[in-house]
């Protein structure tokens, strides 16, 4: 019996199960959730800010997921997003001080939990382990067009 389906899956899901556990205990204290941490954590590394389009590719969330979230960032006073004559979600997003302020908090804790995680990995293994994972995701991708089209 070939194993790979099962242990791929139960350790990709671990994986995130994981990641989610701590985002939530890391978070607390700024009264954050999972999602808002990933589009903050990208807000802080684009100074310039980013469309809400840019940030549901960058975050693999959909267009009511990312505008949820912003809306709430918004509420909480860690981003502004400016309304012009276009469309507001052609608009950048950006970080407010009190938003730049959590994100350096944040980026240091990513960074932190990243180290704790890529204990005894080496450059070479993670360099093979992303490869082998964009290949698979490009792969899963191209499976779920054809099932798509069917």
């Amino acid at each position: 019996m070939d194993i790979r389906y099962s242990e791929f899956t139960t350790l990709i899901s671990s994986i995130n199960k994981n990641i989610q556990k701590i985002k939530n205990i890391e978070m607390f204290e700024f009264g954050l959730k999972g999602n808002q941490v990933q589009c903050l954590y990208f807000l802080f590394n684009e100074p310039n800010g980013i469309s809400s389009s840019k940030l549901c590719k960058l975050c693999g969330e959909d267009k009511a997921a990312i505008s949820r979230t912003i809306a709430d960032l918004e509420n909480k006073g860690l981003v502004s997003q400016e309304a012009s004559g276009e469309k507001k979600y052609k608009n950048p997003i950006t970080l407010t001080q009190k938003g730049k302020d959590v994100g350096v908090l944040i980026n240091d804790k990513i960074q932190e939990i990243w180290n704790l995680s890529s204990y005894n990995i080496n450059d070479q293994e993670r360099k093979y382990l992303y490869s082998s994972l964009h290949k698979i995701d490009k792969n899963l991708q191209s499976v779920f067009v054809r099932y798509k089209e069917k």
